[in-house]
């Protein structure tokens, strides 16, 4: 879920479109103009649903939109470090009004994965697992390989935004991020300019 105030970000459009087209289904909610709440509300009837996501994003304020009688506290974004602060502090199941149940947990501030479960994140990672198929290296954790069909699409297919976030949770050595981010972004000052070129010589 976005909230709709997003929609004035330049780009949030074309990002959520990399998201849809992978089956993830984006609903644009405003709390106080009650904008997308009943869409949320039919998808969450008669079924179980948890709700996460950073700290301060306003879930507590779409559960309140959703169950006015639950009036859960919520909290702005900390001024301090620019994370929300958490206003859930354990994990609950609530029961809908409408029929069903939500769990209810605490906010993320931070992200953190065992040493045994960051080889899997190539694997589940949104829009790599198609061209992941093309790497010469099944076990290819598209850093320093050659041949590698992620690396070959981003700044194409894949944004580089989703490859640096990509990079940030396997938690590659600086020097391997400093590189690849350098890399990237020269291929993506050349595609710019590229297609700056295509559009002049089309005018």
């Amino acid at each position: 879920m976005f909230r709709i105030g997003l929609l004035f970000k330049p780009d949030i459009k074309e990002e959520c479109r990399y998201y849809e087209q992978f089956g993830y289904q984006i609903f644009w909610v405003s709390v106080e103009k009650r904008i997308g709440i009943e869409a949320i509300e039919g998808l969450l009837k008669d079924k179980v649903t948890i709700f996460t996501g950073h700290s301060g994003t306003g879930k507590s304020s779409i559960i309140n939109a959703l169950e006015p009688t639950l009036n859960l506290k919520v909290s702005d974004v900390s001024e301090f470090h620019g994370k929300g602060r958490h206003t859930t502090t354990n994990s609950r199941m609530l029961e809908w009004g409408f029929g069903g149940y939500l769990i209810d947990t605490p906010g993320i501030k931070t992200l953190g994965l065992n040493r045994e479960d960051l080889e899997k994140v190539p694997y589940c990672f949104p829009g790599f697992a198609e061209y992941a198929e093309m790497c010469a290296f099944r076990d290819c954790k598209h850093v320093r390989e050659e041949n590698c069909g992620v690396k070959e699409n981003v700044c194409g297919k894949i944004p580089l935004e989703r490859y640096d976030s990509y990079l940030r949770i396997i938690e590659v050595s600086q020097s391997d991020y400093t590189y690849l981010l350098e890399l990237f972004h020269t291929k993506s000052t050349k595609i710019e300019h590229e297609e700056h070129k295509e559009f002049l010589l089309k005018e």
